[in-house]
């Protein structure tokens, strides 16, 4: 949207720089176009950071956090805009197994902090909350957005806190407010390789009996190392769909070992983008 708007706005600079007189510009003034572009781009860019802020602004932390749609699409938009100046391009298979009548838990693998924004933007379709580091929430203005959008703040330290995060998702499912996302490593691999699961995270489907979607993310870790200089193709794959019937006689560790399963050699089909942790991956072995 900025780079179509700033073109937009250097485009018309152009004509009136040829169809106005002589004696006001010269046809070969150039530099009014190219200036404009970067103005054009740089007011858009602080229009939207100012929405972004009035919008914080908007969030009180201090009531019980609840999915509200207007910030779950500004999140989604600004998502949009990071992966676009980061050079990311997202190839996406398998989206249309993804249940369109029912929410859903959503379990992914957990690359690198693109992960998120690779997810928000490819399934903008749906509403979907995150299960997340609470310290993400604290961040100022976007974790207002982020709050206000019902994303749920895992506090890893306090099991106590961290099992009010799991009770809420569950009952967001069983409500059906929204689906949840949930990335069972608990942290960032920052690499090609998987962590093992937290199995007891599977339980957020058993109690709220719904389905799990299970889908692959590969190449996000090497977004940071590709960039600027670099595009990174980023895959995502929704790879399958498990039903509650099918799962609700199963223990979580039988779940978790075959959703781990299903990613892991998942996404060993996709190649791997060239950078320094493949390189490293190739030195270790």
């Amino acid at each position: 949207m900025i780079l179509i708007t700033a073109l937009l706005f250097a485009s018309i600079c152009a004509v009136v720089t040829l169809i106005i007189p002589e004696w006001v510009v010269n046809w070969y003034d150039f530099w009014i176009p190219i200036c404009a572009f970067f103005i054009g781009g740089l007011v858009v860019l602080l229009i939207a950071f100012m929405i972004i802020v009035i919008s914080s602004w908007c969030v009180d932390t201090k009531k019980p956090v609840k999915p509200s749609k207007y910030y779950m699409r500004l999140c989604k938009r600004v998502a949009e805009f990071l992966l676009q100046i980061s050079r990311v391009k997202v190839m996406v298979r398998g989206i249309e197994k993804v249940p369109s009548d029912k929410k859903f838990l959503l379990v992914t693998n957990h690359q690198s902090n693109f992960d998120a924004l690779v997810i928000l933007w490819t399934m903008r379709a749906y509403d979907i909350s995150f299960i997340m580091k609470e310290s993400l929430l604290k961040l100022p203005i976007f974790g207002k957005c982020l709050y206000g959008a019902g994303f749920l703040g895992l506090n890893r330290s306090n099991d106590r806190e961290g099992l009010k995060t799991i009770i809420q998702a569950i009952h967001w499912l069983e409500e059906d407010k929204c689906s949840i996302q949930v990335c069972p490593e608990g942290t960032r691999s920052k690499s090609f390789n998987m962590g093992e699961f937290h199995h007891g995270t599977f339980k957020v489907a058993l109690k709220s009996k719904c389905p799990i979607v299970v889908a692959g993310i590969q190449n996000t870790c090497c977004i940071c190392h590709r960039f600027p200089f670099r595009s990174t193709t980023v895959y995502y794959d929704i790879i399958d769909v498990l039903p509650y019937d099918a799962i609700e006689n199963m223990t979580t560790q039988e779940i978790s070992d075959i959703s781990h399963k299903m990613i892991s050699d998942r996404i060993e089909e996709f190649p791997k983008e060239k950078c320094k942790l493949l390189n490293n991956n190739h030195n270790n072995e």
